[in-house]
């Protein structure tokens, strides 16, 4: 029996994004599971009413947390109060398994929570009714609250909710990481991985947005077109390019900025000390958003006009003096926080009903940075801080930000105290130069956050410190310490500036209160940015890359056929066309010093080919065609242009991928099964808009349970009507085509040297099954360096063994499908095929050629003893209105009968086909 969970997660650093995640798990929460090693989580929160399940107990192994055992006090108080500081326990320097009240897991108080904190745009009456959902964000977000001592402000959440659907297309973790979407198989990190290859973000949130739709690209065409539109305005105007890259290098983290408005300090302490030390430090990150958004809002301007600038010079003469702006009637113009909405993949259906303005994307991000609000929060900062306030990355410099950034009149403590710091500060580096003097060696004054300010003197300066050194420590080439003078002087500057941020703290939080009134323009800023640097960042790769890249068409083969998009033929709208494609991940070195290139590929999928089974010896680059089919289909959807010469790709609502063969040592899971594992995965969830990749499936088992298992799953998947690509090395499966008129065999490109019997590979895919001799493997071992009278021992028994091999068991299974309805079902269609391609024809000529051709049709029928298609197939050869057989034309009756009956039985075909 399935089990649903669900997973709310949020970044402390940046509190203004939740990822809620449903999962589907069988009895072993394998999804679940999975999902966490994806996450990497600090800390993860279980119910502690829920201590001995088997979830809990799998989530303990999976950190290695040696007991359960949690005690409890003390009842549930208003937002879980002190009880979510005291049920803890800790067994890893990563990783925090925490147990807290179940009253936290509150799905009433959860909807009350999100309805208030949740942007109004992301929560919607579907949220209310999932309260494994509620129960699961209310838990994170109490948490959060009280682990920060702040409160969400209202509408400043963006809730994200994955569960298959709601527009976004589902990754599987297993498939992210077979794909090599966001880490690389081998070294587990993101270099020569999809996202490290196309990274070239210059934001956080534009770095955020990338990650996150590639782990679940969007699925509406309106947002691929939009963001695709924006990238080929980067790509045709290089100043264009330029100018917004200079602009994005120099922002500020606008991220942290929006966080630091987010959250508000509590209300009420329970006591001093700790309404202090709340106070100091929410006055630090009152102080760095300010800055950050006086920063970032004095180059909006500077930024829009470029935007502007583009637009207008992107648009007609024409088009921009007419009073429409050169729309047609049908285009629908959009405000500009919905094509914002439409560009990061929200909006729902009805907003991507119509036809859009062209650049509506770039209109609405350029709107987004000329909002009203955003001048009055810029003004409101301006008019507390010194002109000279501008955001730094140096830790020193924003400290000195902290102390200096807030107008002051003449004389009063907050002078005084900014005189005291900068004496103490002063008195440090003549200490420091004291040092040098005295002991002969650089001494050098560093500052962090967390320490405050220490020295730093070179390794190599001396064999033994001075005893006035203390605390020493080795970093790098240096060695950090201290002394007693340094750490009094230090605790006093610190004291100085907590004093500063005490006396700034009404000031500062009468600014941000003054700001939070207007979130929701600084979350569109951020919304917008993100868009732009993501769209920029693809642009940028394609810029510096070698290969040949294209602009997808991006189609829903659902939609009604009024609804495609202008130039679409029927034929693009339902099938995969990739020409030349290419391997979109960069590429370690080989280490051989040979300079290869991967080899670029077509591919064509059909709706009466939708299942393609892909044969070819070992090395020839199966496993690796798979990969670079998955990648483009993903840059397609995230709005990005493909590594092919063109490509037309259907909309795909799910990516189920099973590539290689390797156990799972952590698990106790071995190969076989783990394949078994995640081949029910993509049974029990492939659909007709799914993507499905198979590579190797029941190479862990003998030859007699992998052929019988790949064969009935590949007929299951021929079932749901997905896209899917089947890799094998058992050749009967090459018969399926034979059998279903929905599969065809294609086969990577090999060949074995007559004169010395090496393999040669081409790396092309070809059309039919895979013709190398099949004791290619010995070949391939005495390729490897075996000895050869090893080799040549492997050649005699390989003969022998193939002279006592009996008559494979599925020899029977398959004549009985022969002799089934499918066959029947695709010779009639082969029937239909052949008049509409005869009568379609102009000069069609003599009916003698039809006649024959059915003639031969029908000596395929009769062997499978079904009368009744026998009886169609005879009466088709004779029509009403047909001439006698040697009759060297027909005439216009005949014609017409021909055609009305291709006409209906097409359409009979149509019915049984949408029937399957």
């Amino acid at each position: 029996m399935a089990r649903e969970t669900c997973v709310a997660s949020l970044d402390a650093g940046s509190p203004t994004t939740m990822q809620v995640t449903k999962q589907g798990n069988g009895q072993t929460y394998a999804e679940t599971l999975a999902y966490l090693e994806v996450l990497q989580p600090d800390e993860v929160l279980l119910n502690e009413g829920r201590k001995s399940s088997q979830l809990a107990r799998k989530i303990m192994e999976l950190y290695n947390h040696p007991t359960l055992a949690f005690e409890h006090t003390g009842e549930w108080e208003e937002e879980c109060g002190e009880e979510l500081n005291h049920n803890m326990q800790e067994c890893q320097p990563r990783t925090v398994v925490k147990f807290i009240s179940r009253g936290c897991f509150d799905q009433t108080r959860g909807s009350e929570v999100l309805r208030r904190v949740a942007r109004a745009e992301t929560y919607d009456a579907s949220v209310i009714e999932e309260y494994i959902l509620l129960s699961s964000a209310h838990a994170v977000i109490v948490y959060t609250q009280q682990s920060l001592g702040a409160n969400f402000a209202n509408g400043s959440v963006f809730l994200s909710v994955s569960s298959g659907g709601n527009n976004r297309m589902a990754i599987d973790r297993s498939t992210l990481l077979q794909l090599e979407l966001l880490v690389n198989s081998k070294s587990g990190k993101t270099k020569h991985s999809l996202i490290g290859t196309i990274d070239k973000t210059k934001t956080v949130v534009g770095g955020r947005l990338l990650r996150t739709n590639l782990m679940m690209p969007p699925t509406q065409v309106d947002t691929i077109n939009s963001r695709l539109d924006l990238v080929d305005l980067f790509l045709s105007s290089e100043d264009f390019f330029y100018a917004v890259l200079e602009h994005l290098s120099r922002l500020p983290d606008v991220d942290k900025m929006l966080s630091n408005v987010a959250l508000i300090p509590k209300a009420k302490p329970q006591n001093m000390e700790q309404d202090e030390s709340v106070n100091v430090r929410m006055a630090a990150k009152g102080i760095a958003a300010l800055v950050g958004i006086k920063s970032a809002l004095s180059a909006m301007p500077a930024l829009a006009s470029v935007l502007e600038g583009q637009l207008a010079s992107s648009t007609p003469a024409k088009e921009q003096a007419s009073p429409d702006g050169g729309m047609q009637e049908e285009t629908t113009v959009r405000t500009d926080r919905t094509s914002l909405l439409i560009g990061l993949g929200g909006g729902g259906q009805s907003a991507s009903s119509g036809k859009l303005e062209a650049n509506h994307l770039l209109r609405a991000i350029a709107c987004t940075l000329r909002q009203p609000q955003l001048n009055e929060i810029l003004q409101a900062v301006s008019d507390i801080f010194t002109p000279s306030t501008e955001f730094s990355r140096n830790a020193n410099a924003m400290r000195h930000q902290e102390c200096f950034a807030l107008k002051a009149g003449e004389g009063g403590i907050m002078e005084l105290l900014r005189r005291n710091y900068l004496a103490n500060v002063d008195d440090i580096y003549k200490k420091a130069d004291e040092y040098a003097e005295l002991y002969g060696f650089h001494v050098v004054v560093k500052y962090t956050t967390l320490r405050g300010h220490f020295l730093a003197i070179p390794a190599g300066a001396s064999v033994d410190l001075p005893v006035v050194f203390i605390q020493p420590t080795k970093a790098g080439r240096y060695i950090h310490c201290t002394t007693e003078h340094i750490t009094s002087l230090n605790t006093r500057a610190k004291d100085n500036v907590r004093d500063l941020l005490l006396l700034t703290y009404s000031s500062i939080q009468e600014v941000l209160d003054f700001a939070r009134e207007r979130y929701d323009a600084l979350a569109a800023l951020c919304d917008a940015i993100a868009l732009l640097d993501m769209c920029h960042s693809f642009a940028d790769t394609i810029s510096i890359s070698s290969q040949s890249w294209c602009r997808p068409i991006v189609v829903d083969p659902d939609a009604p056929v009024e609804e495609q998009q202008d130039g679409i033929s029927d034929e693009l709208t339902k099938s995969m066309i990739i020409r030349q494609g290419q391997f979109g991940i960069e590429v370690p070195p080989s280490g051989t010093g040979l300079t290869e290139e991967f080899i670029a590929n077509d591919t064509y999928v059909a709706k009466e080919t939708r299942f393609t089974l892909i044969t070819g010896i070992n090395g020839s680059g199966k496993s690796t065609y798979l990969k670079q089919l998955a990648i483009i289909v993903v840059l397609a959807h995230c709005g990005c242009y493909v590594p092919a010469e063109q490509a037309s790709i259907p909309l795909r609502d799910r990516i189920c991928a099973r590539i290689g063969n390797t156990d799972d040592q952590e698990n106790n899971i071995s190969t076989f099964m783990l394949e078994m594992k995640e081949t029910a995965f993509i049974c029990n969830n492939a659909g007709h808009r799914s993507l499905i990749l198979i590579d190797e499936l029941g190479r862990a088992t003998s030859n007699e349970d992998g052929v019988a298992l790949a064969w009935s799953v590949a007929e299951f998947l021929l079932k749901t009507r997905a896209i899917t690509f089947f890799v094998t090395h058992f050749s009967k499966l090459n018969e399926l085509a034979d059998i279903y008129p929905y599969a065809q065999n294609t086969h990577l490109e090999s060949f074995l040297s007559a004169e010395t019997r090496e393999i040669k590979y081409t790396h092309r895919i070809q059309p039919g099954a895979c013709r190398v001799p099949t004791d290619y493997g010995v070949s391939l071992a005495n390729a490897c360096g075996w000895p050869q009278m090893v080799v040549d021992r492997a050649r005699i028994l390989e003969g022998q063994a193939r002279s006592q091999l009996k008559t494979d068991n599925l020899s029977a299974h398959m004549l009985e499908a022969k002799k089934s309805r499918m066959q029947a079902q695709q010779v009639v269609e082969r029937t239909i095929k052949s008049l509409k391609g005869y009568v379609a024809v102009e000069n069609a000529g003599s009916f003698d050629l039809l006649r024959r051709e059915l003639g031969a049709l029908h000596k395929q029928a009769t062997p499978t003893e079904d009368e009744e298609l026998c009886r169609v197939i005879h009466s088709v050869l004779s029509p009403p209105g047909l001439k006698p057989m040697g009759t060297p034309n027909g005439d216009d009756n005949g014609t017409s009968s021909i055609s009305s009956s291709s006409s209906e039985e097409s359409q009979s075909d149509s019915s049984s086909s949408g029937s399957e």
